[in-house]
Formats: structure tokens, C-alpha cells, sequence
């Protein structure tokens, strides 16, 4: 019997900014919750964009809003998603982790107790591994957020083709991210 924390799926304790906090793992429900955040932020975008532009018509407007709402069907929770590849969706997700413990804690006050950039890699890994991904698929997640490796462009989806991130799968398979 394994006695590792991802075993049981408990909270385990981590130090950040002098502080002892319980990183706990993430649930099918917090990949959900993040999902839906990833998908706002796609169309919210697509509303910006109708709303700052001056003269547009109804139909460009109507085909920018469908794009957005199709794009955002798209976005899955794997290791392509640019929000995961982004410090601030890593911040969420490490929010994410630690709010179940700490439930008056800010996704400010994430950002604060992290401080820089480079603790995010640390911390989104041990998040990672206590949520049963695969650490060298979140180390390449967290060293693309942080900078660590030269960027690769991601195929991202495109409205017209409907091609690009693949599905809405948020289940682990084998204790890796979905690919």
C-alpha cells in the first residue's frame, strides 16, 4: 500500500513566504470550476473586442461573439491550454488548491504570498503531483509559464476549422494530463 499523500488524496503542508500552508489536491469539480473561468475569459474578450470597436455592424459583431462562444467550447484541461501555460491561471489553480484549507485566503493574496514568478513552477508542481498529473508534463507546463523554455507556438483553435485544443476532457488518465 502506498502511503504518499496522492495515495489518499490529503492535504499536505508546504512552505510559502515564511508560512506553512496545506496544499490540497485539486477535484474533477475544481477542473471544472477552472474550465469555466478559461471559457469566460475567451468570451469576455470576444465582448471587448464588439464593445471598443467603433462603427462595427450587427453581423461582425454577431460572428465575432460566435467565434468566441465556439473557441471557448473548445478549451480542455490539458497541457496545451494557454491558460494553464499563463502565472495567472497557474495562481487560480494554486488558489484553487489551497482556499479548501485556507478558505479565507484571496486569489490576491495567492499572488502576494507567491511573490515572484519563479516560486510558481515549485508550488504548481507540488499542486500537480498531489492531483495525480504527471510531473514532467507540469513541469513543462510550469517552465513555459515562468519562462524557463523557449515557447513553442500552440496550435490554438480556430473558428473557421474548428481544429485545435482537443475536447472537453477533464479526467486523468493514467495520473497524467489528458493529451
Amino acid at each position: 500500500m502506498d502511503d504518499s499523500p496522492e495515495a489518499f488524496a490529503v492535504p499536505i503542508p508546504y512552505q510559502i513566504a515564511g508560512r506553512e500552508w496545506q496544499i490540497s489536491p485539486l477535484t474533477n469539480r475544481d477542473i471544472g470550476r477552472f474550465l469555466q473561468w478559461c471559457r469566460e475569459c475567451v468570451v469576455d474578450l470576444g465582448r471587448k473586442q464588439i464593445s471598443s470597436a467603433n462603427g462595427m455592424d450587427q453581423d461582425t459583431k454577431v460572428l465575432i461573439l460566435d467565434r468566441a462562444y465556439k473557441q471557448a467550447a473548445q478549451i480542455s484541461f490539458d497541457e496545451h491550454n494557454s491558460f494553464i501555460q499563463d502565472p495567472e491561471g497557474l495562481i487560480r489553480l494554486i488558489y484553487m488548491s489551497l482556499r479548501k484549507e485556507h478558505p479565507d485566503i484571496t486569489l490576491d493574496g495567492v499572488d502576494a504570498a507567491i511573490g515572484l514568478v519563479k516560486n510558481i513552477e515549485a508550488i504548481a508542481l507540488v499542486v500537480f503531483k498531489i492531483s495525480g498529473f504527471d510531473t514532467s508534463a507540469a513541469t513543462n507546463v510550469a517552465n513555459r509559464a515562468t519562462g524557463k523554455t523557449r515557447k513553442k507556438k500552440v496550435k490554438t483553435p480556430s473558428p473557421s476549422t474548428g481544429s485545435g485544443l482537443s475536447g472537453h476532457s477533464r479526467k486523468r488518465t493514467a495520473g497524467r494530463l489528458p493529451s
